[in-house]
């Protein structure tokens, strides 16, 4: 079987890399993008009882919030020409937005939630009137029914009015009884719809375990329910991802995952691909896992260096760079030799990483104290330790392969001897003919 060119392998080997580290940094920036949605909108603390956020309240009172709130609403349905009775409309003025985000109440979450542009709750006003009404009509109608039919039964009449009363208390019970149920059901549901709001507390993804805890719910339970409050349309963006472990009120959101996914799935397919070169190589599961390891800790440390500008540090990291990829193509040439890697690859590069990180940050910082300046300057020597132990080592693997040279060697000039080819038996041949002669 042919063996993989190491060009072809050092190159998908970058390629895995870059694509596991963009899908990294990708995942980490929509993560950071989610905290700082509730550090700096609506999320916060819920508001619940011992919270950081707005105090708790008993339900139906209004605080000042509240009221601010709605007459901010007023203010600019008036200023829109809408008046009172247009329904809702979405909030352009980003100065009013930031008001009602950071003076927001328990009670004002879901109101302000149905204000935000793009719209990502139903409106529900009077949903929960109109189900009132429905239970009490249709319970009502169906206990009228029910009191006809215990009436006929009861006064015995004549044949005909017993079946006018039993069909006609019959069909009120059949009447009513769904619309009274229906009318219950959709109370609660609007309620339940409002604790999800309430928990979500203005973010628009969120672990079901999370919702499940805050609403006291299994998560069995909510991916049920929130599936049906979406195709209700009380979510009108409501959106789960593929293990259903995660729900998201937004498409923007859900557009973010679903290419936090495409990376995702490339990145797994460039390994697979490397993973199957380096097998064809000689590799064992546990080196193709060592080359892998040192090619994203190499990927890293490229990056790393192309957003620090000093020219030292620079120096030393190209440097680390070059001799990184030289143990990772000796390695690949002699695929025995991964497990020697082992060390290297789970305490001195994860050790010089970290002290990259540090260093980066104390670079970020705008004001340098001498207690900063003076870590940077301990960990370029440290660099510079690394770079000469990782010298070693690869002088280390290519004397273990000039050792096997040497002995090829050997045993290619004792072969030629013997068969005559060598150029002393040569001429030793050609002397011993011209003294024959």
């Amino acid at each position: 079987m042919a063996v993989p060119d190491n060009d072809v392998i050092s190159r998908l080997l970058r390629s895995a890399a870059e694509a596991a580290s963009t899908f990294e940094r990708e995942a980490s920036r929509a993560i950071s993008d989610a905290v700082n949605e509730v550090l700096n909108g609506s999320g916060g603390s819920h508001g619940r009882p011992g919270s950081s956020g707005a105090s708790y309240r008993r339900p139906g009172s209004a605080s000042s919030a509240d009221i601010r709130l709605k007459q901010q609403q007023k203010a600019m349905q008036n200023q829109n020409g809408t008046g009172n009775n247009s329904g809702y409309r979405k909030v352009n003025n980003p100065q009013s937005q930031d008001y009602a985000r950071h003076n927001m109440g328990v009670k004002s979450a879901y109101n302000y939630a149905k204000w935000q542009p793009p719209q990502l709750y139903k409106n529900t006003s009077g949903e929960t009137t109109g189900g009132v009404m429905k239970a009490i009509l249709g319970y009502g109608v169906a206990i009228a029914g029910a009191a006809v039919l215990i009436s006929t039964i009861v006064s015995g009449g004549g044949v005909l009015a017993s079946l006018g009363g039993l069909l006609g208390g019959s069909v009120m019970v059949a009447a009513g009884l769904p619309i009274g149920v229906s009318g219950s059901k959709q109370v609660s549901r609007v309620k339940r719809f409002k604790e999800y709001v309430k928990a979500l507390g203005g973010k628009t993804v969120e672990y079901l375990k999370n919702l499940a805890k805050a609403t006291g719910r299994s998560v069995e339970y909510l991916q049920s329910d929130l599936q049906d409050l979406s195709d209700r349309r009380y979510f009108t963006q409501g959106h789960f991802d593929e293990e259903r472990e995660q729900f998201m009120t937004s498409d923007e959101t859900y557009q973010k995952y679903l290419a936090l996914l495409d990376d995702k799935k490339k990145a797994e397919e460039v390994s697979k691909q490397a993973d199957d070169l380096l097998r064809e190589s000689g590799l064992t599961p546990a080196g193709i896992e060592i080359v892998k390891a040192g090619q994203e800790y190499l990927t890293k440390i490229q990056r790393m260096n192309a957003e620090l500008p000093g020219e030292e540090i620079t120096e030393k990291l190209q440097a680390l760079e070059r001799v990184i990829a030289r143990i990772l193509s000796e390695v690949r040439n002699q695929p025995s030799k991964a497990t020697e890697l082992r060390r290297m690859m789970n305490y001195y590069l994860p050790t010089t990483w970290n002290l990259l990180q540090t260093y980066k940050q104390i670079e970020d910082e705008k004001v340098k104290t001498a207690q900063m300046v003076q870590t940077q300057l301990e960990i370029e020597k440290s660099i510079d330790t690394v770079n000469a132990a990782f010298e070693n080592l690869l002088d280390r693997l290519f004397r273990d392969r000039s050792w096997d040279v040497s002995a090829d060697i050997s045993v290619l000039n004792s072969m030629l001897k013997q068969d005559s080819l060598k150029d002393d038996n040569i001429k030793e041949y050609a002397n011993k003919e011209g003294e024959g002669s």
